[in-house]
């Protein structure tokens, strides 16, 4: 096995930015072949069965960027084909970047080395604040394709989902409506993709707000006091001046403009699009419990698949999407996400199923994740729908375990 070596900053899911170089001793030619498609088509099989010589029927999502090698021979020749592909690398909250976990027998790569603040602070004093801005507008791009997946998705299942939002509140309804969900990993896919690209965007801003604090310290404390104090009125400009300095906003602006210009061709009122999006998102959730990848990693502070991201995708989309509608409802749409993932949550502690329950305490904690990054909901909300003994318990149970591994 060679080293790889890597230079460019990387953003974990449009993997950008790379340059590889291997050594040759054992083989003529090196041919190096990028995997590129739509999320849950199925590029990780398909290079799985090319190098592994098995086509797994079941593959979780993967994020990030990993390097398969297989070795052939054609006449008499050693020819190794390199195949990045998706995976995983853990978004570190406390580490402000992407960390890798590698599994066994893959060649490393330290994907906190290519998209740390230290290396996006180097980017961001290259490209300056116009070329950072154009890097968010391309991130928000992608996400707005993936929400218009979501919402086709939700027009596929809406008669269920009208009945799981009016009968949140009846267990028998709402177990036996759920099992008639189509495509719940899709939409799980696809809301913690966005959440990877919503993390890495945050810790692009972070580091622009950085340069410009050593550079322009006296224009950024200027805009920093305008977005903390501006007048009551319409916000965009605000907003926007504020995102151009690196500071993050309650409703991102490139991303309510992404959304905005990107309106689904679909034949359905965008409100009742986002307020079943939201159920659909809320009674999904715990599935998340019975996926062997979905432990909380108490000392990167988030889970082993990203899922932790979630979060923020739940808060800026949502915040977006209904801001966007303009019947100024968002605060009572969280409210009413929080009751409807704390109830669904509430039910999965009742299930005998082990299988179904597996990382249920990892799964309590993205729910505390998400009040605690939500500008609406507050402790006190969480503590009226869910116990927060059984946070704490989650806490202490998920750091025992990963502390005997």
């Amino acid at each position: 096995m060679h080293p790889l070596n890597a230079q460019g900053p990387l953003c974990p899911v449009l993997g950008c930015g790379i340059v590889c170089r291997f050594a040759m001793e054992d083989y003529k030619f090196l041919f190096k072949v990028v995997l590129v498609g739509n999320a849950g088509v199925g590029k990780t099989c398909l290079v799985r069965r090319f190098t592994q010589g098995v086509f797994p029927p079941g593959q979780g999502a993967t994020i990030g960027v990993d390097f398969m090698i297989k070795t052939v021979e054609i006449n008499n020749e050693r020819i190794k084909p390199f195949v990045p592909r998706t995976t995983l690398n853990c978004c570190g909250y406390n580490q402000r970047a992407f960390v890798s976990l590698t599994a066994e027998g893959a060649i490393p790569f330290n994907a906190e080395e290519f998209s740390d603040v230290n290396e996006l602070r180097a980017l961001a004093d290259l490209i300056g604040p116009y070329g950072m801005k154009l890097l968010n507008e391309t991130l928000m791009w992608h996400i707005a394709s993936q929400v218009q997946e979501l919402k086709k998705l939700v027009a596929a299942n809406k008669e269920v989902l009208l009945l799981l939002r009016t009968h949140f509140d009846k267990p028998e309804i709402m177990k036996e409506q759920s099992k008639r969900l189509h495509n719940v990993e899709n939409v799980l896919q696809r809301m913690t993709i966005i959440g990877v690209i919503l993390n890495f965007q945050r810790i692009a801003q972070l580091a622009l707000q950085e340069v410009l604090e050593s550079r322009v310290p006296f224009l950024l404390n200027s805009v920093q006091d305008f977005y903390q104090h501006s007048p009551v009125g319409d916000p965009k400009i605000v907003n926007e001046m504020a995102s151009a300095a690196g500071l993050l906003c309650t409703v991102d602006p490139a991303l309510a403009t992404a959304l905005a210009s990107d309106k689904t061709d679909l034949d359905e009122d965008e409100h009742v699009l986002a307020c079943l999006l939201m159920v659909f998102v809320a009674v999904c959730i715990p599935k998340l419990a019975r996926n062997e990848a979905c432990f909380y990693l108490a000392s990167l502070e988030g889970h082993s698949n990203n899922i932790h991201c979630m979060a923020s995708a739940i808060n800026h989309i949502f915040s977006a999407l209904f801001t966007l509608c303009g019947q100024g409802d968002l605060e009572d749409r969280m409210k009413e996400f929080l009751a409807l993932t704390s109830s669904s949550l509430l039910r999965l502690g009742q299930d005998p199923d082990e299988e179904s329950t597996r990382h249920r305490d990892s799964v309590y904690l993205l729910l505390h994740q998400i009040v605690q990054e939500s500008p609406f909901l507050t402790m006190d909300l969480l503590e009226s729908c869910f116990p927060y003994a059984l946070i704490r318990n989650a806490y202490h149970a998920v750091s025992k375990q990963e502390h005997a591994m």
